[in-house]
């Protein structure tokens, strides 16, 4: 919501006032910068399948213990 507004304004305009929750708000574009970032897909990738492996092995993880902790019960003598 706040980007929509700032990227139609130039430097030293401000924004219309907004509200957001109980806080009203007026903002002013001081100074735009353009910075341009390089991403590598391969290494986006390998993050994106590393993150999902992690994922589903935690997973796994939980349902097996959950299950052990089901089967198996402490007697106290």
């Amino acid at each position: 919501m706040i980007s929509k507004r700032l990227t139609s304004l130039s430097e030293g305009q401000y924004t219309d006032i907004f509200q957001i929750g109980n806080n009203y708000f007026i903002l002013k574009v001081e100074k735009i910068k353009l910075i341009k970032i390089k991403i590598d897909k391969k290494v986006e990738l390998e993050k994106m399948i590393q993150f999902e492996t992690n994922k589903q092995l935690n997973q796994y993880s939980r349902i097996f213990f959950n299950r052990s902790k089901m089967n198996y019960t402490i007697n106290e003598n």
